[in-house]
């Protein structure tokens, strides 16, 4: 279960950094068809160049909390 969430961050910090990954199909829009969500506590480094509105807007947008960090 951890490795979709996984994939989905490192996407995202790859995005954010400027740059470009192949497209997947957008998920359903319904919430209604998705399987229950586990929780679970992933360790993410970004890449250099964002600042910390920006790296805490991408894990916001991907549905993570920060919980600590390392400095």
């Amino acid at each position: 279960m951890a490795l979709p969430i996984l994939a989905i961050l490192a996407a995202a910090c790859v995005a954010a950094s400027g740059q470009t990954l192949p497209t997947a199909p957008a998920p359903p829009a319904s919430t209604a068809e998705r399987p229950p969500v586990l929780a679970s506590s992933l360790i993410v480094k970004f890449g250099e160049g964002l600042s910390p509105a920006e790296q805490q807007a991408v894990i916001a947008r991907n549905g993570g909390t920060e919980t600590s960090s390392v400095p």
